[in-house]
């Protein structure tokens, strides 16, 4: 799968408990020659693991704008932004309160209680694996139960 129109700069945003590392090769899927692509992780997930989790979305959207005025460099190509589950709600919150950062805007899978009912949201048969997942201290097979849901 090629992108045709490489002319944007890209900010991808993964949901809960998700990193960088998740995206795979979709990070090289929009590069192109002279346009930037770059993953943020939110606070207690994948490079900031260590740092404690922000308890709302508004504070990671505050936390996400600071690490991004970090990499953003002028260049001739707009910014857009590709967010999936959690990360697409934080990108709402983000366009909202600050339109111009991006001129696109890519909302995968959002969660967010404004766009559809939970039932909506949510399979019946996962709500079983979801709950066993909470009481699961081991990582791998969390992880494994995770990759099955989505």
């Amino acid at each position: 799968m090629e992108i045709q129109h490489r002319n944007v700069n890209w900010l991808l945003l993964r949901g809960l408990v998700r990193e960088c590392r998740h995206w795979h090769n979709f990070p090289t899927l929009l590069k192109g020659k002279d346009n930037q692509v770059h993953c943020l992780d939110i606070p207690g997930v994948g490079v900031h693991h260590q740092m404690q989790s922000k308890l709302t979305i508004e504070e990671n959207v505050e936390f996400l704008k600071e690490e991004f005025s970090k990499i953003k460099v002028e260049n001739n190509y707009p910014w857009g932004l590709v967010a999936i589950s959690m990360g697409a709600m934080m990108g709402q919150v983000w366009i909202q309160q600050s339109p111009q950062d991006f001129q696109h805007f890519f909302m995968i899978n959002s969660s967010g209680g404004n766009l559809s009912k939970p039932w909506e949201r949510l399979r019946p048969a996962a709500i079983q694996k979801i709950l066993k997942l909470l009481f699961n201290d081991n990582p791998f097979k969390q992880e494994k139960a995770i990759l099955e849901l989505t």
